[in-house]
């Protein structure tokens, strides 16, 4: 573990340094994504016509030892969706409550039952022997935006105050949903007869509200040991160290949703220091979150090595991938249709959010621990594509759309 540390640090400060050198107006962890996946095709193609030996192994099997699915959902998602939401400002999420709540719990329940029924057509059209219920599982893995990737992006842009809350709110949320209804269609594959109504509707209030309530709760324990401290900067410092280790723990451990509760507490406490008393916190969680998903971006690249990339799983993955993008599209039209006047959302913000819906870690690592099925390397693989092209296309285009919006030199506001 400790080389494997150390490989991606090292890393990580070639590219900064880099980023330092040419000067350019890149956002450095699409940078470091694509230099890894550049890497990762060399190597690939070296593999391809050299010896199979321990030496040029050697980094395959490096790659392959990392589990990272369980480093990222373990270790790595309460620190970066804590730090992500302790900037947010809670005043400004309140007023696009609404909008944030319809994205996260209606949009990604319709994105995840469209692209699932979808992905099952395709599959069998293809002569794959598929479940229904697996495709809603794969459905739930690639329907959310991934507030890592999300949040880094909206670092980069001049967008509207509004437009960017409302598409990092939903951002913040959506993954707790999804990871809640990935969970509870693992259950119904596993044992249908074991899940009802009731019990699904029980699940799902236990794992939000839970979280939520939760997350409030240890956000305001920080607070109040904060003040016990009297302010002291590096205690503070590591009373939010213990509140995304031991919080983010207990939540699961209660059967709550540890995302959902690292957001609120992040909240919570990043709107209850005053100014004054922020910067040290705030510098020392964007260094966290820096490095975090600098080494992230690196190990989304790397793992392109792992993957058997034949002419039809090159197809499936573009078609699946159409499928997401239009069904995003469809599940923020429906979701913000009854409120888009009341809220002032107009046609143009709804593009952007479609748009700006950036898939990333979370996405990858939910279709690595999807249950052992048949054929569930082609749902690896989609969704591996997925990430890469919605980091990368997405992410690098959105400035360019919001150019042609005429939103970077205008005072449109939501």
């Amino acid at each position: 573990m400790i080389l494997q540390i150390s490989f991606f640090l090292s890393l990580t400060i070639l590219i900064l340094l880099i980023d330092k050198i040419i000067k350019k107006q890149f956002q450095i962890n699409m940078l470091i994504l694509l230099t890894s996946v550049l890497l990762s095709f060399m190597y690939k193609t070296y593999l391809s016509y050299a010896p199979v030996t321990q030496e040029n192994l050697y980094f395959f099997n490096f790659i392959k030892s990392i589990d990272f699915s369980d480093l990222l959902i373990t270790y790595m998602l309460s620190y970066m969706l804590f730090a992500g939401s302790l900037l947010c400002d809670i005043k400004s999420l309140k007023k696009h409550s609404i909008s944030i709540a319809s994205l996260a719990f209606i949009g990604t329940t319709i994105s995840t039952f469209t692209v699932g029924t979808l992905t099952f057509y395709l599959l069998s059209f293809f002569g794959f022997s598929i479940q229904y219920i697996h495709c809603l599982i794969f459905g739930a893995v690639v329907s959310p935006t991934d507030p890592i990737a999300v949040l880094d992006m909206l670092k980069h842009l001049n967008a509207p105050k509004g437009l960017r809350n409302i598409i990092a709110g939903e951002s913040l949320f959506n993954d707790g949903v999804a990871i809640i209804l990935f969970m509870t269609l693992i259950k119904l594959s596993e044992s249908p007869s074991s899940i009802t109504i009731s019990s699904t509707v029980l699940l799902f209030l236990q794992q939000s509200v839970g979280g939520l309530v939760f997350g409030y709760i240890m956000g305001y324990i920080a607070n109040w040991l904060n003040n016990l401290s009297d302010k002291n900067n590096e205690i503070e410092v590591i009373i939010t160290i213990w509140i995304t280790t031991t919080g983010y723990w207990l939540a699961n451990s209660f059967g709550f949703s540890g995302p959902l509760a690292m957001v609120v507490s992040g909240m919570y406490i990043g709107n209850s220091i005053k100014a004054s008393q922020k910067d040290k916190l705030i510098n020392f969680w964007k260094s966290i979150d820096h490095l975090l998903n600098a080494v992230l971006f690196f190990l989304i690249g790397f793992e392109f090595i792992l993957f058997d990339m034949s002419i039809l799983k090159i197809i499936i993955p573009i078609s699946i991938t159409i499928i997401c993008l239009t069904m995003r599209a469809l599940s923020v039209g429906v979701s913000l249709l009854p409120i888009s006047r009341k809220q002032n959302i107009s046609p143009s913000d709804q593009l952007v959010i479609i748009w700006g819906g950036i898939k990333g870690g979370l996405t990858l690592a939910l279709s690595l621990i999807m249950p052992n099925i048949p054929n569930s390397n082609i749902f690896i693989i989609s969704a591996y594509f997925i990430v890469i092209f919605s980091i990368l296309i997405q992410g690098f285009s959105i400035k360019y759309l919001l150019n042609k919006l005429d939103y970077l030199h205008s005072q449109k506001v939501v």
